[in-house]
């Protein structure tokens, strides 16, 4: 016996086919597939290394010495120049 798969329309042999419990339609299981499929697509992650680097950190040149360090915006680190060791005013 041939079913009509109620969402795409393909016309396959009925123990191919499933029925959709929410909407009550047979859908066969090429359908099935391509909606778990999508399903397991809306919820995975991109790796790590894809999502790009974000950093806080950005290069200052002391104005001092002009010894050029690495400043954390967000841990307000180091407060003063590694190399003089005197504390640079534009550093907030």
């Amino acid at each position: 016996m041939d079913v009509e798969c109620d969402k795409c329309g393909k016309i396959v042999s009925a123990d191919k086919v499933k029925i959709d419990t929410k909407n009550k339609w047979y859908v066969c299981l090429d359908c099935v597939g391509a909606a778990e499929l999508a399903e397991k697509k809306k919820y995975e992650h991109t790796k790590i290394e894809d999502r790009g680097r974000v950093t806080s950190k950005i290069r200052v040149v002391c104005t001092y010495c002009g010894y050029p360090y690495m400043f954390d915006t967000w841990k307000k680190y180091p407060r003063e120049c590694p190399y003089c060791g005197k504390k640079d005013s534009n550093l907030k």
